[in-house]
């Protein structure tokens, strides 16, 4: 901000960049919800085909098995490509540390991560990923334990966004 002044900007459209830039980031960040909202009505719908496949007769339940099965594909991909680049955008400085600080994290782990740095519960983690909550649990003991955080007095994500 300040090598901004120095190339004599003033206080007042400094302050008009650094309040387009906050909304910048609260669209983005909306965006990432937007994302998330897709991904849970997905996920129920794959649930509902999935639970009401065994109504249908034998023959046409290969029907419902291709729907579920394109689904799964393209929502996937598409989702997590989307959010990938929203988080990025929005948490660029976030995405960085925990790349430098923690190499050895895995793809999943560094999702995991910006998961839980948006304060996603583990309910709603396992609910956008279709993993079990005990699955998520686990995840997230296994994170605590690799990034160091033996002590229970702090958690994962207060950790996380104090990076």
């Amino acid at each position: 901000m300040d090598s901004l002044v120095n190339l004599g900007f003033s206080n007042g459209l400094l302050s008009i960049c650094h309040r387009a830039n906050s909304l910048l980031s609260c669209v983005d960040a909306n965006s990432i919800m937007q994302l998330i909202k897709v991904k849970e009505t997905n996920n129920r719908i794959i649930g509902n085909l999935q639970e009401n496949r065994k109504d249908l007769k034998k023959e046409n339940q290969w029907i419902v098995d291709t729907m579920i099965l394109d689904l799964k594909n393209i929502e996937d991909n598409s989702f997590w490509e989307e959010f990938n680049l929203c988080f990025r955008d929005v948490n660029q400085e976030f995405q960085e540390k925990i790349s430098n600080q923690y190499p050895d994290l895995i793809h999943n782990e560094r999702r995991l991560c910006a998961l839980l740095y948006l304060d996603m519960t583990t309910k709603e983690i396992a609910n956008i990923t279709g993993q079990s909550i005990d699955s998520i649990s686990l995840a997230r003991t296994r994170l605590r334990n690799k990034v160091g955080l033996t002590s229970q007095n702090i958690s994962i994500n207060t950790f996380l966004k104090s990076l």
